[in-house]
């Protein structure tokens, strides 16, 4: 195992890469090992385009009964953007593709801090994953993971709901400066609570790569990858009505970090 370069290191000498180019499969203890151990060659590959498969990080059960519970949680409390500063809420948004944003989507947000309690303590379900992400991140998890609005950035757990009738996200790359890798941890199973759609990544040649079309991903498998390469998700069940206030759809959870408001 190579303690190799970062990937700051790798953006230095060698700029962005934008282009998928393959896939690895592993076991979340492995994958957990190599990380902490700051194994070079999955930063290098992470940077080179490879999209890691990270297998059986959480039970299933676990994470349909944290779905049901951030769903009551949307039901029971308005939608309202909450800026993030001072002791910022939980919150929940319903984007229907709004042209504020830089990136057009419909998707239902949910957002949640560690400084605040309920609907269910979601930093502690996940816990070893963040270590191993905010280490991915070039981060100290201990110091990240208990930040608040008093310090410069802060640690955000998203759950996405993209609902059947065409819940998607436009292809587009995301910044690197805070967050090294993108970590997204399924919370349902195509073939189950959907049928088609969900995440892609482009490859040089201008293909599209659906994991979860040619691979066998189930609830509790994570899809990680460097944000920079070109990616987005293609509508869910595309045809029907927008079924916003149904549970039904694409659920996947999200590992963030962002600067806090100034």
């Amino acid at each position: 195992m190579s303690q190799g370069l970062t990937i700051s290191q790798l953006e230095e000498t060698s700029g962005y890469n934008l282009y998928y180019s393959g896939v690895v499969d592993i076991e979340f203890a492995e994958f957990q090992k190599g990380v902490l151990n700051h194994d070079g060659e999955i930063n290098k590959n992470l940077f080179e385009g490879k999209v890691y498969v990270v297998r059986n990080a959480r039970l299933k059960d676990n994470l349909t009964k944290l779905k049901n519970t951030v769903y009551q949680f949307g039901q029971d409390t308005p939608a309202m953007f909450q800026k993030i500063e001072g002791d910022c809420p939980n919150f929940h948004v319903v984007n229907e593709e709004n042209p504020l944003y830089k990136v057009l989507m419909r998707v239902h947000t949910y957002h949640f801090f560690n400084w605040n309690e309920g609907p269910t303590e979601i930093f502690e379900l996940v816990s070893e994953e963040l270590e191993v992400y905010e280490t991915l991140c070039e981060q100290d998890p201990s110091k990240i993971l208990h930040n608040t609005c008093a310090d410069d950035m802060v640690a955000r757990l998203q759950v996405h709901h993209y609902p059947r009738g065409g819940g998607h996200t436009q292809m587009h790359t995301d910044p690197t400066k805070l967050v090294k890798v993108a970590w997204v941890m399924m919370m349902t199973k195509q073939g189950e609570e959907y049928e088609s759609g969900g995440l892609y990544f482009l490859d040089i040649f201008g293909n599209k790569f659906y994991p979860e079309n040619t691979l066998d991903i189930g609830v509790g498998d994570s899809i990680v990858f460097y944000p920079a390469m070109l990616h987005g998700v293609d509508p869910v069940d595309a045809g029907g009505e927008l079924e916003w206030e149904s549970d039904s759809g694409r659920w996947n959870l999200i590992f963030n970090n962002l600067p806090v408001a100034k």
